[in-house]
């Protein structure tokens, strides 16, 4: 019986290691692939004590719209000055999707009401592309999000959708 459960649970176990080793491939149908040049095409400035800078409709922006496509460059160290991320073309080294649940307040909704809301939470769908740059080890990623939604209908942002937001701030270059 034990012999049997492993011949069995042992090839699962195989095919579940194997595909967990792709999750970093960066091969995702439709998006910026490993190998991409993304080209900041001018200065963004880090606020101090922050580690990202949001842009959002081609600007740099602190008040994004969360339910609509935004993107943040984010770095790998707080500092207590503004840090500036200077024109430099980075290359995507890896790309991870991934979703965000929204923070909502901390008190259940059966509180406020007469019945229990134990609906899920709104989420946003990314992709992180690591970014390497050898004048620059301290940029660490571009991270793209779609729209806030509720899960079923949540989606990533698209390749256009990204070129859009980012569009005068960073061209991108295919390998």
């Amino acid at each position: 019986m034990i012999r049997a459960c492993f011949y069995i649970l042992l090839p699962m176990l195989i095919l579940a290691v194997s595909g967990c080793a792709n999750l970093n491939s960066g091969d995702y149908p439709g998006m910026f692939p490993v190998g991409t040049r993304v080209h900041l095409l001018k200065p963004l400035t880090v606020r101090p004590g922050q580690a990202r800078v949001f842009i959002q409709n081609g600007k740099v922006t602190r008040a994004r719209n969360e339910y609509a496509v935004f993107c943040d460059f984010e770095l790998r160290a707080l500092s207590k000055k503004p840090q500036v991320i200077t024109p430099d073309d980075f290359l995507i080294t890896a790309v991870r999707p991934g979703f965000t649940e929204v923070v909502m307040d901390w008190r259940p909704r059966w509180l406020a009401s007469s019945s229990a809301d134990y609906s899920p939470a709104m989420i946003s769908r990314y992709f992180y592309f690591r970014l390497g740059s050898d004048r620059q080890p301290g940029v660490m990623r571009l991270a793209c999000y779609g729209g806030f939604d509720d899960p079923p209908w949540a989606y990533p942002p698209r390749m256009d959708e990204i070129r859009d937001t980012l569009a005068g701030v960073v061209d991108f270059r295919l390998p």
